[in-house]
């Protein structure tokens, strides 16, 4: 029995913590752990021993999580990494061929079948390739194709190019990259290297002619003076492809009602030193400017002349205006008065809140069957079709009528939830309603 434990006692200091655990838990729990106390040497190669086992147990399972939970974004890419790689892997045939073609060439040769200086010239051929291909593929060894970073810029990910022309990827910390001042400079400034203190080595990054999708931390991470007059020219802001404005430049804000609000609120302040996007030419703080009604200026629009079309809504709204004051004349009460509205912009409001449709019928085939089904209509869309359904109407009336009279009739009608618009919407809500059976085949 003593003999036995001494024996596991002995290969607990061999093995680590496995047998350690097992001598602990059956055999003489006392003894082995005054023993581990008294000799903190032996504790520390215990525990040593242990770690060490454990992670050459799981220490792709830990890359892998801490990979996968790790937000990567893009800062780098060199957009010919694949021609690179594919001429890369390409330099082992020519050499399996030279090996093969020029024995056969010389063999032939000393056989009279072909001259000697034709197997010259297949070995020439062959080893310039071979040579050509083996400079080329000595020279993009460890050549960058995209650098990743987390979001808290801590770590960085280099995928390159190895001897094979295959794709390797290595996660390093910021703070461990060595500064480009200690490095040696390239040859002819191709490329500038990055490296790191752990291992020896040495990646190419050809930023010249490559593409930076994020400045600032691609400066973070390699240097402020990485980017140059030419590469910040080739800078790519995927946020906001195409613009001057960076992700940090916020909408702007026209309404004076939501400015009123801000203030009252006090986040006006907030934002008071927060760069803002131009407004568009189409945007205005004015009090008589209406959203809607510039909205639908435009559809009325035809062939571009804009000026044709604000000159006939203004006297369509002249129109509305006249007839409505004829009838607040002609009322009796001032509660008959009281509900006459006199703004033609609200009038219009109405009318095509009062024309919006909720549903929609869209063809779906089923079966070789195609079948009208009725779907939820989005905010947007329901308000073009009131007011394509309005103009419609408008230009289906009689051509003796002037536009400005034809348009004040069907507004005033749609916004007492009368006349052509109106019904129309009826009837694609019934039509909905009647295809209802076939709602199912929206998810199918």
């Amino acid at each position: 029995m003593l003999r036995t434990c001494r024996f596991l006692k002995s290969l607990s200091y061999t093995r680590g913590g496995v047998i350690s655990s097992l001598t602990h838990h059956r055999w003489q729990p006392a003894l082995l752990q005054s023993n581990i106390k008294r000799s903190s040497q032996v504790g520390t190669l215990v525990r040593h021993c242990s770690s060490k086992s454990a992670l050459a147990q799981q220490p792709a399972e830990t890359k892998e999580q801490d990979d996968a939970t790790t937000n990567w974004n893009t800062i780098y890419h060199f957009p010919s990494i694949m021609l690179t790689a594919s001429l890369k892997r390409l330099k082992f045939y020519p050499m399996l061929c030279t090996g093969i073609a020029v024995p056969l060439s010389i063999g032939l040769g000393y056989f009279d079948v072909w001259s000697m200086s034709t197997a010259e010239v297949v070995g020439a051929i062959g080893f310039t390739t071979t040579l050509t291909l083996s400079l080329f593929g000595l020279i993009t060894d460890n050549l960058i194709g995209f650098v990743y970073c987390d979001d808290r810029l801590s770590k960085v990910k280099i995928s390159f190019l190895d001897s094979k022309g295959k794709r390797q990827n290595r996660i390093y910390s910021v703070d461990e990259l060595v500064s480009r001042t200690e490095l040696p400079k390239s040859f002819l400034k191709l490329y500038f290297p990055v490296k790191n203190h752990e291992n020896s080595d040495v990646y190419k990054l050809v930023h010249q002619y490559g593409e930076i999708y994020d400045v600032h931390a691609f400066n973070k991470i390699f240097g402020h003076e990485v980017v140059t007059k030419h590469t910040a020219s080739q800078c790519i802001v995927p946020a906001a492809r195409m613009s001057q404005y960076g992700p940090h430049f916020i909408e702007p804000i026209v309404s004076k009602e939501k400015i009123d609000e801000l203030q009252k609120t006090g986040d006006l302040s907030k934002i008071s030193h927060v760069p803002i996007k131009a407004a568009l030419s189409n945007q205005n703080c004015s009090v008589f400017y209406d959203p809607l009604v510039a909205q639908f200026t435009n559809y009325v629009m035809k062939q571009g002349n804009k000026q044709l079309a604000r000159e006939l809504v203004e006297k369509g709204f002249e129109n509305i205006k006249r007839l409505q004051l004829e009838r607040y004349h002609l009322a009796e009460s001032e509660e008959e008065k009281a509900k006459i509205e006199l703004n033609p912009r609200k009038l219009l409001h109405q009318a095509v809140e009062n024309c919006r449709p909720l549903l929609q019928l869209t063809p779906i085939k089923r079966g070789g069957v195609r079948y009208q089904v009725p779907v939820p209509i989005t905010e947007k869309r329901s308000y073009f079709l009131a007011m394509k359904w309005m103009l419609e109407a408008v230009r289906e009336k009689e051509r003796t009528v002037h536009f400005p009279e034809k348009m004040a009739w069907e507004i005033l009608d749609a916004a007492a939830n009368q006349g052509k618009v109106v019904k129309r919407k009826h009837e694609l809500h019934r039509q909905c309603e009647a295809n209802r059976a076939y709602a199912h085949y929206r998810w199918s």
